[in-house]
């Protein structure tokens, strides 16, 4: 059985709310320990959250539960949006991780449950990564493309038509697929341009006569 995970999702402290995000099949447990109950699914309640072992009231906060698979991690999710003072989210913390199976959470983990569990592809893992990294108008649009799907709607119809050309060409039919290849691929790409990420090679698009390696040419 996986671990239930959990993380300060909302930043650095003190701030005026904190939210602290948890992950794993033992979350209902724990939202039902710390709150009394649990919220109807993606339904938010006040509630007191309480020490599970002296009893003492923690703090009050706003708790939302969400039923797995309909979450973004794929499992059953919870969201305690408390005050975001350092002496609150810190016995907080300190409660969940005494928890058994419970544990913080390493960087990027609940993404990459997302994405383990089928919620997210990998061109909408990196739109996350880009929205969250954006730090101008046209990074955050583009981002929220990515995140939305169309990088991976984009990907599945270049495959399909790859694994067209490729029986085209099994069946003899090479010269008209290579055709086909060209002008596809000057419709989408733009000779001489550089298509690069951050931290990534960059992918140069152009034909082979432009002097480069056929291993370099989109």
């Amino acid at each position: 059985m996986a671990d239930t995970i959990f993380a300060l999702s909302s930043g650095a402290v003190p701030s005026g709310v904190a939210m602290i995000r948890v992950s794993g099949p033992g979350t209902r447990e724990i939202v039902e320990t710390l709150a009394g109950k649990v919220p109807q699914p993606r339904k938010t309640m006040l509630a007191k959250l309480r020490d599970p072992e002296t009893k003492d009231v923690l703090d009050e906060a706003l708790v939302l539960y969400f039923e797995g698979p309909s979450s973004f991690t794929g499992e059953d999710v919870a969201e305690f949006q408390c005050h975001g003072g350092r002496a609150v989210v810190s016995s907080l913390l300190s409660v969940l991780s005494r928890f058994s199976n419970c544990r913080p959470a390493e960087a990027g983990e609940f993404t990459r449950r997302a994405f383990d569990r089928g919620r997210m592809d990998l061109t909408e893992v990196e739109g996350l990564a880009d929205l969250i990294a954006a730090e101008t108008e046209s990074q955050r649009k583009q981002a929220v493309r990515q995140m939305g799907g169309a990088l991976g709607k984009l990907y599945d119809d270049w495959r399909k038509r790859l694994i067209h050309m490729r029986a085209m060409i099994r069946q003899g039919s090479s010269r008209a697929a290579l055709s086909i290849v060209a002008a596809w691929t000057s419709r989408k790409l733009r000779p001489g341009r550089s298509y690069r990420r951050r931290d990534r090679e960059p992918a140069q698009a152009g034909s082979p006569s432009d002097g480069w390696s056929p291993r370099q040419t989109l």
